[in-house]
Formats: C-alpha cells, structure tokens, sequence
C-alpha cells in the first residue's frame, strides 16, 4: 500500500483521486490500489490502536515503524478519505476508524472553545514512541489469560517488534484469530475492545506526549471539514454539531481588521494575517458545510471569502493566486504555491471552490477562472500526477460533465441527507423546502405537495422527477462510465 520507499507518507490526496478515477471510469484496479493504502495504514502501527488518530508517516516500508507524531492535518485529510470509502463499501472498518480518530480529536485535541489543537510530540520523556509501546509482560500483567489472544491480534511478543517493545498492528483478520479461539468474531471484537480500554486506561497513567496548542486557521478549517464529511456517511448528528461549533469559532476569534489571522491561542488570541491556504481551506470547509445543513449564510460566506481573495490574492495575469495578500507586509517576494505538499495545494483548492461556486451561483466567471488555472496547469499534472493529485480532481471533473442537482418540497432535506451517505464527486447539490430566491439551482422549482429532483448537467436541467429513486436512476442514465 502507499506510494514510493520508506519514509511512507500517508498520500490522501492521490488516495482520493484514484477513487474518482474509478468513479469516472470504472477501473477496479484504481479504487483497490487506494483501499488497500487504506487498510495497510489502518492496519499498521502508523495508527493509534487503543486511542485512535495516525502517527504523521511510517519510517518503514510495511507501516509499522511511525514517527509517532501526530499532526492535526494528517487526521483530518484521512478521516476525508476513510469517509469516502465507507461511502464506496460500506464496510463498517472504515467507519470504526473515523469513530476513533474523532474521538481521538475530541478528547486530546479539542479547545474549550471549540478549536483544535496542532499536534503531540513523538517524545514522551525524552523517548520517541515510549508513550505507545508494550512488553508482552505489561499486557499480561493487565489482561492475565485474555493475553494471549489480545497478542497473538495485535502482534505482541516477548522479542518485541521495535527496539525490545511492541508497536501494536494487526497483520490477520479478526476472523482467523476468532476461528483459531473457537470463538465468534463478533463476540471476540467485543472482548478485543474491552482490553484496548483497559490497556489505554493504564496507558493514560503514564507521562503523556507534549501538546502543541496553537490552534491554526488551515489546519482547523480541514479538521471541520473533515467532521462534516464523517457526518454526511455516517449520520452521526455529534460530529455535524462540532463543524459549526469550530466554524463558528474560526469566523469570530480570528478576524482582523482585513480580513482573517491565521494563528490562535486562547492567552494571547489571535495574530498574523492569514494566508491563501487559511481562505482555500475555510472556503472549502463553509461549501461542505452548506452541503450538509443547505444553510444559505454558509454559502453567502464561502462567496464572500472567494470576492475578498480574488480581490487580494489573485494575479489575472499569472492566472493564480498568490500565497500572501497583496499589502502583506515584511514579503521580500510573493510566491504561487502550485503543488501538493504535506497539505493540498492552495491554489488547487481554490479552483475546486470556484468551480463548485460557479454551479451553485450560476457565475460564469468563476468558472473561467478555474479553467484557465486548470489549463495553465494540464502539462505538469500529467508528467507529474501524484504532486499534483488536487488539480488532477478538478481536471477529471472537467473531461466528465458537471453534474449539478437540486431537491425542493417538504421532503428535500431528508432525501440530500441520504443522497450525501453515497460517493459523488464532481457533483454539487441545493436543497430546500421552498423556493430560494437568489439561488439559482432552487428558484421558482417548488411545486405544491410534491418534491421535486432536478438533475442538471453542464448546467442544463432535465425535467424533473418525484423521488429519490427515480433520480438515482436518472443519475444511473447519466453516469460517466467510459
């Protein structure tokens, strides 16, 4: 699983793209490369087995081996891409790992006020990793004769599999360990997750990793994003409430007098102008949002972010945006960060963004910016497609026709909650009870005791059908299989 030698860096955002290309196309081989990068992370010691959340990158080849950093951006672009595939399989793996890693966010990485901390060392004590590992002793003593099973799972031995401790992984399926016990593996995964608690309480007695409590802007706009995904496949009402907690937060505690700052701590409060990835991300996490609660002042602030960007980080000329605002100050040069690093590119997202605006504000201008930027960039996506994994989303979107759909009458709110549960990308939606005057997708569509669902193409609408199946069908129709 993953991409390239140790180091192994998590890749989510090729990870993403392989699963629109087999939305697209139809190709197996795309969607199973990236679940299994999926699995193997999940699997590996690259994740927290009994507190949840990944480690920021595996030292090795197999993923056992993490630098035992954990990095608020890495948690919340996986948790994107795990929402994506329990929309693609529904296999209930996928969705145990975004349980954990939320809850991971929630109990160590949460702010009274509703921010998100930046990260935890590796270092507990002055030692990388102490704080995560175990002898076969330690869980003996804990677990008695449950031990054995708890360590033949998880891989624990007296040798140890790192410097004379043991990483947790799992390397067998719950099922084999269960057959091998005589047991049922529903009655032993009940039984594995009683011993982690009881692991992770005598874990918690030790000295813990130091907190980096910064609270950033880009990072914690990804984080709400990443909750909000969690919610629209799972349905979990908690996780939906905590995004516009945050969102609420980002919007208040970091306003400056121009705009946004990008820092925040709760002695000192907010400082530094924010850059282009703080408003790429923010606008991201606003359209997200409005796809799930269909909020019109969440998709007025999104549009007024874009105008307050364009106006101060975009060059026509060099079609792109700047990562400072044009009257930054202490800027000896103005760079346009164009590639995918550790975090999607800025500029890549801002394309997204426009182009999901330009659906969902009928602005044909937003959509000539984002193609012009797409344009500008096809040569260096196709001789370099995994440096550049966020652009390549937008241009695939681009060779397949947009597909916009709007949803009104007394039941659009609960058929947009189920049609969210599924994997549609390149796709945008408006729903509402009424007609929505100023939005274009929902004006003058209402019809008396009747929901309506329109599907739109390349911003050309069909006529309407009358109810969620029967627009899966027009969908189904529609579908982009090459």
């Amino acid at each position: 699983g993953g991409f390239g030698s140790a180091p192994k860096f998590p890749g989510t955002m090729t990870i993403r793209w392989l699963m629109e290309y087999h939305y697209y196309t139809g190709n197996d081989v795309a969607l199973a490369q990236a679940l299994l990068s999926l699995d193997k992370m999940s699997d590996g010691g690259l994740y927290d087995h009994l507190g949840g959340g990944y480690a920021r990158y595996s030292t090795d080849n197999e993923w056992l081996v993490p630098h035992f950093e954990k990095m608020l951006y890495d948690n919340a672009l996986l948790v994107g891409v795990l929402s994506d595939a329990y929309a693609i399989t529904r296999e209930e793996k996928y969705k145990e790992r975004i349980d954990e890693t939320l809850s991971w966010v929630l109990r160590e990485m949460t702010s009274s006020e509703g921010g998100f901390y930046s990260a935890q060392d590796a270092d507990s004590e002055g030692v990388e990793g102490k704080f995560y590992v175990w002898s076969m002793e330690e869980v003996e003593s804990l677990l008695g004769d449950d031990a054995t099973l708890f360590c033949a799972y998880y891989n624990i031995s007296r040798k140890g599999n790192w410097e004379g401790k043991n990483i947790p992984h799992v390397t067998k399926p719950l099922g084999e360990i269960a057959r091998s016990a005589g047991m049922e593996p529903e009655h032993l995964s009940k039984l594995m997750g009683k011993w982690r608690d009881r692991l992770f309480l005598e874990r918690s007695k030790r000295i813990w990793p130091g907190l980096d409590d910064k609270i950033l802007l880009d990072w914690n706009a990804l984080m709400s994003r990443a909750f909000i995904q969690a919610y629209k496949v799972t349905g979990t009402q908690k996780y939906l409430e905590v995004a516009e907690t945050n969102i609420r937060f980002l919007e208040t505690r970091f306003k400056s007098e121009l705009g946004l700052y990008r820092i925040y701590n709760a002695e000192t409060g907010a400082k530094q102008e924010a850059l282009l990835a703080d408003y790429s991300f923010l606008i991201e996490a606003l359209l997200e949002l409005y796809s799930a609660t269909f909020n019109e002042n969440d998709l007025k602030s999104a549009n007024n972010w874009m105008e307050f960007c364009l106006s101060r980080f975009y060059d026509e000329t060099k079609l792109g945006f700047y990562s400072t605002a044009q009257d930054a100050t202490d800027v000896l040069v103005r760079k346009q960060e164009r590639y995918d690093s550790a975090l999607p590119s800025g500029n890549a997202t801002m394309v997204s963004n426009l182009l999901k605006l330009a659906a969902l504000k009928a602005n044909s201008g937003y959509e000539t910016i984002a193609v012009k930027m797409l344009e500008g960039m096809k040569v260096s996506i196709e001789r370099f497609p995994s440096t550049f994994s966020k652009w390549a989303a937008s241009l695939i979107g681009q060779v397949f026709p947009s597909r916009e759909i709007a949803i009104i009458g007394e039941d659009a709110l609960d058929a947009a909650r189920k049609l969210n549960m599924e994997f549609h990308p390149n796709q945008v939606m408006a729903a509402a009870i009424t007609d929505r005057p100023g939005q274009p997708l929902l004006e003058d569509r209402h019809q008396e005791n009747e929901t309506s669902f329109y599907l739109c193409i390349n911003h050309a609408c069909l006529a309407p059908v009358y109810s969620l199946d029967d627009l899966k069908e027009r969908m189904m129709e529609n579908s982009y299989k090459l």
